[in-house]
């Protein structure tokens, strides 16, 4: 190793790894304190000669401390001052002599580094070890005398001895010709690839999950918050229930199905602790249009429910702020804090975010739910008052008692109808935001937040008064190309996810045919877009052919669709409803699929929650109405509903 004396300067020296002197022996600090001062004058460029007489450090042995302490150290810095301990090794050790054969298997000794010099010499046994710990980890157990022992190492080394054989040794060769086989070697070697990283020592200890790592950087990215609406969190919980919806069976009779999961996404204010909004999402994961939808009836102000069921509703003081103080509608937050999931930080999220609420989006570490505290506390509340106390409960657990007793006898009818869980989620949520705080000072978040609005009168952000006439954050655009022939007499038309659009804003547009163009659409019901041309200029409406447009179905539904159609699982011709021909099919395999069943309650959702377009902007864009609905109706056997209206969002020429 060459060394360049310029890259030794008294700056980098300031930053090298350091030592506390003091915990040295007298000895010790005498021989360090040497070693650091010849280092220090080497830095400063002073001769060679002139060092060795100062600190007795001859030129070799300079030259040999510099390359101890540029080396990189296991924790990804240089060893720096480290390097000049006694006994301290910067590499491993390295075996250069070639193993000689032995016929005899209780030959000792001459065998330092034999194991790493056979995985160096054959790179696929190396591979080998990684891809058994990544199939099946092994667990790492501490001994009483402070040594650690694997567990399952001998299914691993009878593999490990057969590669061997596979790649050519024979029975003079390392390890072959050893008793035991090398196994106590290999058993260094796989505590030290699973102890590679904490990630891999904590899987391989037997740990479930394992925290992510603080950051060193300062934390000036979090500042305190002060008021409300200063910053909100973000996230969406499992809810640990059975739930079911009413299906009709072949022979007409009605018979109930469970679903297979139900996500609620909640948005919290800091400083009030105070729910803003939620969202309940039918899927086996909720995605960005879910989040979208949490965002937009947080704030849009929430309208009320009609509960059915005795003894719910929001009691005196429950409820949700917009609910209570009329000032909070359309109010938006100044920062919203997520966790890294892939829904949060998708592009649609980020851009009604960013560009139509205008706030800043905070993401914290990976695994550290210590940064977001209030919404993880939040869901433990939620599990623990209302989910685990509910017959229909799964737990939080295979091994969990509530869920044993429930599974016990399983011929009662355990799952809670959807609409009864719609309804409890508003009530819960409307109480706890009438739950008194100790961290408010006995006040509830209702009381907190009327505080600081009425009576301190703080300044809250609000949507311009444009947007809150026609707030409509699940918007989404796409690029598309615009088709037609007039030679063969075929009008303009735009072709979306499998589908043809053509309405009379674009026929006569023969000079777009085969141009770029921009869509507007909503993923909650794709029968109707709006066309831009590429510089931002608006074209008009476009509808989806006939048998599309009959029913409301969102994106992901026709998507499901052209894959059944695909698949052979559906049969539809041009005159078939083709919403109505999937949720036959969903019905059918209702009874025996739990995904089946979401998907039809999912489905059901969407056609009821669309609105006929004489209905008001503001109610048909998300003012969230959880009324009570008729589960043993089929909204997909009701009369077609009318296309919702898309809204213009300002900018979207831009």
């Amino acid at each position: 190793m060459r060394i360049d004396r310029s890259e030794i300067t008294p700056e980098k020296l300031a930053a090298w790894p350091s030592v506390l002197v003091e915990s040295l022996s007298s000895q010790e600090q005498d021989r360090f304190l040497k070693a650091s001062l010849a280092m220090e004058l080497f830095a400063r460029g002073s001769r060679l000669a002139d060092i060795e007489q100062k600190t007795g450090v001859r030129r070799h042995q300079l030259y040999r401390l510099v390359r101890r302490a540029t080396t990189v150290h296991k924790d990804g810095r240089i060893f720096g001052f480290r390097a000049f301990l006694s006994f301290v090794r910067v590499k491993p050790h390295h075996r250069e002599s070639p193993l000689k054969r032995s016929y005899l298997l209780d030959h000792k000794g001459g065998k330092t580094g034999a194991m790493a010099q056979l995985l160096a010499s054959y790179p696929e046994l190396n591979a080998f070890l990684e891809r058994e710990l990544a199939k099946t980890p092994l667990l790492l157990r501490p001994r009483p005398n402070g040594q650690v022992s694997v567990q399952g190492l001998k299914n691993i080394h009878r593999s490990f001895i057969a590669q061997c054989r596979a790649l050519g040794l024979k029975e003079t060769d390392y390890p072959l010709n050893q008793s035991q086989r090398g196994i106590r070697s290999l058993s260094k070697v796989i505590k030290n690839l699973a102890s590679k990283s904490f990630a891999n020592a904590a899987k391989s200890a037997g740990a479930t999950r394992s925290k992510g790592c603080r950051s060193d950087l300062p934390a000036n990215s979090l500042q305190a918050i002060t008021r409300p609406y200063q910053a909100v969190e973000l996230d969406g919980h499992l809810l640990d229930i059975r739930l079911s919806i009413t299906c009709p069976d072949p022979f007409g009779f009605e018979q109930q199905v469970d679903l297979s999961r139900i996500w609620v996404l909640v948005v919290i204010d800091i400083y009030t602790r105070a729910i803003l909004g939620y969202h309940l999402a039918l899927a086996v994961e909720y995605d960005r249009h879910d989040v979208i939808r949490a965002v937009q009836n947080s704030v849009q102000p929430h309208a009320p429910v009609s509960f059915t069921i005795s003894g719910l509703g929001y009691g005196q003081t429950g409820g949700f702020p917009s609910q209570h103080l009329p000032e909070l509608a359309y109010a938006v937050w100044d920062e919203i804090r997520l966790d890294n999931a892939k829904a949060h930080f998708a592009e649609d999220t980020l851009k009604a975010l960013r560009d139509q609420l205008g706030c800043l989006v905070h993401a914290g570490p990976a695994r550290d739910p210590d940064k977001r505290p209030f919404i993880e506390r939040f869901f433990n509340t939620l599990s623990s008052n209302m989910s685990h106390r509910l017959p229909s409960t799964t737990g939080s657990g295979p091994e969990e008692l509530r869920r044993l007793l429930n599974a016990s006898n399983q011929q009662l009818a355990l799952a809670m109808p959807l609409s009864e869980l719609e309804q409890l989620i508003e009530a819960v949520l409307a109480s706890l935001n009438a739950t008194p705080h100790e961290s408010l000072g006995g006040r509830t978040p209702l009381q907190a937040m009327e505080y600081w609005v009425r009576d301190r009168l703080v300044p809250i952000r609000r949507l311009p008064k444009a947007l809150q006439d026609d707030l409509c954050l699940l918007q989404c655009s796409h690029t598309g190309r615009v088709n037609g022939n007039i030679a063969r007499g075929i009008r303009p038309n735009v072709s979306f996810y499998g589908v043809r659009y053509a309405g009379q804003a674009l026929a006569e547009r023969i000079d777009l045919i085969g141009k770029s163009v921009r869509l507007l659409y909503r993923p909650d019901d794709i029968r109707t877009l709006r066309i831009f041309e590429a510089n931002g200029a608006e074209i008009g409406m476009l509808t989806a052919s006939f048998q599309w447009n009959r029913t409301a179905h969102s994106l992901a539904m026709r998507r499901q669709i052209l894959k059944f159609v695909r698949e052979s699982k559906l049969k539809m011709d041009a005159e078939t409803d083709p919403v109505h021909v999937y949720l036959r099919y969903l019905r059918q395999e209702a009874p025996h699929r739990k995904k089946a069943a979401t998907k039809l309650a999912a489905a059901r959702r969407v056609a009821s929650e669309t609105k006929p377009s004489v209905v008001s902007n503001d109610t048909m864009d998300g003012i969230r109405h959880v009324a009570q609905r008729n589960e043993n109706s089929s909204a997909d056997e009701s009369t077609p509903v009318r296309p919702r209206k898309l809204s213009i969002p300002p900018g979207f020429s831009r």
